[in-house]
């Protein structure tokens, strides 16, 4: 209980995503949790404790939207974070089975995947714990589809929209076994393809009860839960990421994961196909890449779905 104004802790959930327009490597889907314990405004106490982009106090963990992030300091930057966050001296494949609520096993298939490597590199380990008070017991859970998955599940629910929105369900029910009745818990989260209403995914969250949509525009939707055991809103908005810190956190999670996937599959062909130049997997590049790879991937019997994202 907060002893200063007997209310539950509130839990708070961020969720983003990473890889939703390219054609090639996975999609990541991240949602970290965390328990406020503090008083008054958390996004307050979360920005003070940790920098933005424009931080100049090194000492704190970098939380921003990924994209800036990565630009600003690499994957280097984005693993120094989650690295701060979520620390562990486990190599790739033990991190991501630990923290993957599904698509793992998929990953696992990937001829390019390599689980030995090490999670974190050694430079980027933090050198002493972290410090967030107000906050406790951030995790983290995933959801990364390589392509097969990516079509099969693109093609069962008709739209990427669709999928991106089912893992967001999926990852929030995997926290359900934290919560207790009457605990409050409080979503944030990116828009998905410019859509606004998300009752009937949020919906799938409950055993009981139902979602009640209290706003739905294109800038933001607000939802909350009636007649359920925990006590849920669901905070939906442009530019989610650059509004919540919590969203900023799982965006780099992401990004870092979908990051270290992505060079291990450029790598893995590049050993097969002389010369080949590396992709980040986006619509520009990525048909110069798969051209190029095409050859060597029937010889390999690799079909294109393996391969290639349908939409």
């Amino acid at each position: 209980m907060n002893v200063q104004t007997g209310e539950t802790p509130p839990w708070l959930i961020g969720l983003d995503e990473a890889g939703y327009g390219p054609n090639l490597g996975p999609l990541v889907v991240a949602a970290v949790r965390v328990r406020w314990l503090g008083d008054g405004d958390w996004k307050a106490s979360f920005k003070k404790h940790s920098r933005g982009i424009r931080g100049k106090n090194k000492a704190l963990p970098l939380v921003d939207d990924s994209k800036k992030a990565y630009l600003k300091e690499g994957v280097e930057g984005l693993e120094r974070t989650v690295a701060r966050f979520f620390p562990s001296q486990a190599n790739l494949g033990d991190f991501l089975k630990k923290h993957c609520e599904f698509g793992f096993e998929e990953l696992s298939a990937e001829p390019w995947f390599l689980a030995s490597e090490q999670a974190f590199l050694k430079e980027n380990q933090p050198d002493e714990p972290l410090v967030f008070p107000g906050f406790e017991q951030f995790d983290f859970r995933l959801a990364v589809l390589s392509p097969r998955l990516f079509n099969e599940m693109t093609d069962r629910l008709g739209n990427k929209g669709l999928l991106l929105s089912h893992a967001l369900s999926t990852l929030c029910r995997a926290f359900a076994a934290d919560f207790s009745s009457g605990d409050k818990v409080f979503g944030l989260a990116d828009k998905h393809g410019g859509r606004n209403q998300y009752a009937p995914v949020l919906q799938t969250i409950l055993d009981r009860g139902f979602f009640l949509s209290e706003s739905e525009s294109p800038i933001e939707s607000l939802y909350k839960s009636v007649g359920s055991e925990v006590q849920w809103r669901f905070h939906v908005s442009q530019k989610a990421d650059s509004l919540f810190p919590l969203v900023g956190l799982s965006s780099m999670v992401a990004k870092w994961t979908r990051e270290r996937l992505m060079a291990q599959f450029n790598r893995y062909w590049q050993e097969k196909v002389p010369d080949l130049a590396p992709t980040a997997g986006y619509p520009a590049d990525a048909p110069r890449f798969f051209s190029a790879i095409t050859d060597k991937a029937r010889e390999l019997c690799m079909e294109k779905s393996m391969i290639w994202r349908n939409r």
